[in-house]
């Protein structure tokens, strides 16, 4: 188990968080217009998976969509390049090559059980600025000359296969209908747990079976997981503070 947390509670109860465990559906996506408040959950989500996973091992995949003139651009990379975890930056020209190995790597824990099953989480920051991974016009997903399937139908498989051999995605983007460019609508099935910013009626009750995102505040997001019957109203955390990430890295390296 692999919790992510992204919020204070609003009610007294444990922190807002998703829980990653090794079953179908067990990725994340992040649907809102607040690009700061996004980046803070997804970076306060990889601290806390650092720290738990500490002396057991985390791998962590990023594709960072943040424009280069955004305020924004550098964190998140930078983030993860500092944490003491296997990581790999990808960049818009690797996107077919890195998915394309992290599928074969799906399929080769699935074939062989004793295989190193480090859990591995598959970032997407930005989905919508990836044009790589839209979906094909086709419904096969191959090239026109016959190769290999296409980044679109390599995250569908990602996404449905992986959680069990424990490799998730985690994802953001900012409207419902670019996460449908992306993922069909039954492939949203593969997001046991969505976080729903402030959205209109339509897309919030697609994304999170409810309307109620449509009510929400610049300061408050729902989290919800169909699997345990949940939908939570909490605040978002926001970028960690410098000191923060310093205290976390600290603790990090000591060792024990």
């Amino acid at each position: 188990l692999l919790r992510l947390w992204v919020g204070d509670p609003v009610a007294i109860r444990d922190p807002a968080a998703a829980e990653l465990r090794r079953q179908p559906g067990a990725n994340l996506v992040v649907v809102g217009q607040q690009i700061e408040t996004t980046l803070g959950m997804l970076a306060s989500s990889l601290l806390g998976a650092a720290v738990q996973r500490k002396g057991v091992g985390l791998k962590v995949m990023l594709l960072d969509g943040t424009p280069a003139d955004d305020p924004s651009h550098g964190i998140l990379p930078g983030l993860v390049a500092r944490l003491p975890l296997d990581s790999r930056r990808v960049s818009p020209r690797e996107v077919p090559e890195a998915l394309a190995e992290l599928a074969a790597e799906v399929v080769a824990r699935q074939d062989d059980p004793t295989r190193d099953a480090t859990t591995t989480l598959l970032v997407i920051h930005g989905l919508h600025r990836f044009r790589d991974l839209r979906r094909a016009e086709d419904d096969y997903g191959f090239s026109s000359d016959g190769g290999p399937p296409k980044p679109d139908k390599l995250l569908a498989s990602i996404l449905r296969e992986g959680p069990s051999v424990g490799v998730h995605v985690v994802e953001s983007t900012d409207t419902v209908p670019n996460l449908q460019r992306v993922v069909e609508r039954t492939g949203l099935r593969d997001f046991d747990w969505t976080v729903a910013l402030q959205l209109g009626a339509t897309d919030s009750s697609t994304l999170v079976d409810n309307p109620l995102a449509s009510r929400l505040g610049l300061t408050r997001a729902y989290l919800h997981s169909e699997e345990q019957g949940l939908l939570e109203k909490f605040r978002p955390y926001p970028p960690p503070d410098p000191g923060v990430v310093d205290a976390v890295l600290g603790q990090l390296a000591r060792p024990g």
